[in-house]
């Protein structure tokens, strides 16, 4: 069985279409989905029982957590052989569950394509180099890994790398964790677990206008440096992101491609909290 975790936080409305998308799926076999409500404000729960009522299973927080520790809950509650992720904010295709199935044959790991919502307008200086910025994955692999609203697990592969007993309050200048599930997806590969991409297994992301200005994209990038940096304070990414941040802004005056741009501020950012952390301050 499949068991569905998505964490939820004040997008009731948007979750209504990711869970139409689940529970209109060309798939004989069966399955689960939980929700994993994270302290909502909106009245999330309420509505996921008055709208679906025994068709999705709901964990409701009370306090927010962070999102691997949310994602840990619905592991733990989880019933399936295999456990897919997607996010609050997307809806999957027609087919998604059976690709899935089908990937997992042979494999440990499962992830695919994240395309866009139609209708969003991207500005005409966009590139997709800019995907990763939010939440696109056009050609994902092993350089390129797959996002975590596109990704399925065996259930012995989360069994051997998650600590399920952790609970972590959010603090204030943690609200928005950036690279958790590509940290998940790489112990999986390092403790020697096997993935494989499939083109089949597609889900669309809702982008909101916000998240195309500049402005938003500096902070995101800021964000994923600070957190990436608490998170593995090592000093050989240290000196690689010290490189970075001489070589980016020259490709980006060769190439006015952005996305060197962003990748410096990424670099910067890691740096600086790996100052603060070694030297306290």
């Amino acid at each position: 069985m499949i068991s569905v975790i998505i964490v939820t936080y004040n997008r009731k409305f948007l979750l209504r279409e990711c869970l139409s998308s689940l529970l209109n799926q060309d798939y004989g076999n069966e399955f689960e989905i939980i929700i994993v409500d994270n302290f909502s404000s909106d009245g999330t729960p309420g509505f996921i029982k008055d709208e679906f009522g025994e068709k999705a299973k709901l964990i409701t927080n009370q306090a927010r957590l962070k999102l691997a520790d949310c994602k840990n809950q619905g592991i733990r509650s989880a019933a399936g052989d295999i456990i897919a992720f997607t996010d609050d904010d997307c809806f999957v295709s027609k087919g998604w569950l059976s690709s899935i199935e089908r990937s997992l044959l042979n494999h440990d790991i499962a992830g695919g394509i994240v395309l866009s919502t139609p209708g969003v307008e991207f500005p005409r200086w966009w590139r997709s180099s800019l995907n990763w910025l939010v939440g696109l994955s056009l050609k994902p692999g092993p350089n390129f890994l797959p996002l975590g609203s596109n990704i399925a697990f065996k259930r012995h592969v989360l069994e051997n790398i998650e600590n399920f007993g952790s609970k972590i309050l959010i603090s204030e200048d943690e609200c928005q964790q950036y690279g958790e599930d590509n940290y998940r997806l790489k112990k999986a590969l390092d403790a020697g677990f096997v993935m494989m991409t499939s083109r089949d297994m597609l889900v669309y992301h809702h982008v909101p206008p916000g998240r195309l200005r500049i402005s938003y994209l500096i902070q995101r990038s800021y964000r994923e440096g600070k957190t990436w940096a608490k998170r593995e304070p090592a000093l050989n990414i240290f000196i690689f992101r010290a490189v970075a941040c001489v070589v980016c802004p020259i490709k980006f005056l060769v190439t006015w491609d952005l996305n060197h741009f962003f990748r410096m501020i990424v670099s910067l950012a890691y740096i600086l909290t790996f100052i603060k952390i070694k030297f306290k301050l």
